[in-house]
């Protein structure tokens, strides 16, 4: 059996691609990820691959910190069945 490989960010947004470290990871300006994509789509993964929880991290300004929690939060609350994920999340705020 194969396992799945993790949706990355640079597969869950059409933006313009500066730079790679690997085929993982990508180097994105010019916007945000689209925050409840990237959810769905480990929500998705998760449950196709027998997992029930996500560690998300995210580091920014408030606003940033705000709408992370507030996808985490809402897509950890959608479904009232025993297969829901719930994604536990870290933060750090910071201002520039």
């Amino acid at each position: 059996d194969e396992e799945t490989p993790l949706p990355t960010t640079s597969s869950l947004h059409n933006n313009r691609v500066v730079g790679s470290h690997n085929n993982d990871l990508k180097i994105v300006l010019g916007c945000r990820p689209d925050l409840n994509k990237i959810v769905r789509k480990m929500s998705k993964w998760c449950k196709k691959n027998n997992c029930s929880s996500v560690g998300v991290s995210v580091c920014g300004p408030n606003n940033l910190i705000n709408q992370v929690m507030s996808t985490c939060r809402s897509a950890s609350s959608s479904s009232k069945s025993s297969s829901t994920v719930t994604f536990l999340v870290d933060e750090e705020t910071f201002e520039w």
